[in-house]
């Protein structure tokens, strides 16, 4: 899976499902058929992670990160009740309140892998094939989580880090000859700015006429010439 740099960042503070993503949300890839979710996570308290198959189906899997600190529990949920299949305890405490946590959960067949940083913490072989296609986020009351799937936040952690222009890109036209109105663009990438620095200024994109030569006067030299 791609993670993309500087992606859209969720603060969440509540214990109500109010958006359910699919699996692939902010992914540069298409996913068909996911098997895994990728999560940058700040967090303080328990974390509320469902995996469904459809929105809005009843009962649902789901992961507990965070219960006394360093427990996770896969359960599934068919409100008011839920049962408790699995539950293992982290070595270390899961999240931390002022840097990142790279949570990636990994499923298949019947098989759901946690791992933190890198280091597996959450084994369980179900009884059942997994297959889920969309997820939520929530917290416990009392708890907070601000974080971000299949990306990579930008830095927060360090000093200001104000944004800079990439170079231009190339002129696109809307016509080959007998002029045209080109627009090319350039990023606020060079570098993306934090959280705490200022961004780029100035705009991101330009406009002006383009291939003004006349479609009778244009010969194979000319033509490549004109679409810059």
């Amino acid at each position: 899976m791609i993670l993309r740099i500087g992606c859209h960042i969720e603060n969440t503070q509540t214990n109500r499902y109010t958006r359910i993503l699919p699996l692939s949300t902010w992914s540069k890839e298409k996913i068909l058929t996911p098997d895994r979710l990728v999560l940058m996570v700040r967090a303080k308290g328990v974390v509320l992670i469902p995996l469904l198959l459809l929105p809005a189906t009843p009962g649902f899997y789901m992961l507990t990160l965070g219960e006394r600190g360093q427990w996770i529990y896969f359960l599934k949920n068919t409100y008011p009740s839920a049962k408790v299949y699995h539950k293992q305890r982290s070595p270390k405490p899961i999240f931390t309140t002022n840097s990142w946590t790279n949570i990636t959960i990994n499923w298949s067949d019947d098989i759901i892998d946690v791992f933190c940083n890198e280091t597996i913490v959450f084994h369980y072989v179900h009884r059942q094939p997994l297959i889920f296609y969309f997820f939520s986020l929530a917290v416990d009351p009392g708890s907070w989580a601000t974080w971000s799937a299949n990306c990579i936040p930008s830095d927060i952690d360090g000093p200001p880090l104000d944004g800079g222009w990439s170079e231009w890109g190339p002129w696109a036209c809307s016509a080959s000859c007998n002029g045209g109105i080109g627009t090319r663009k350039r990023y606020c990438n060079s570098p993306e700015p934090n959280v705490r620095g200022e961004p780029c200024l100035g705009p991101s994109s330009m406009t002006g006429r383009c291939n003004t030569i006349l479609c009778g006067d244009i010969t194979d030299g000319i033509f490549e010439l004109s679409e810059y």
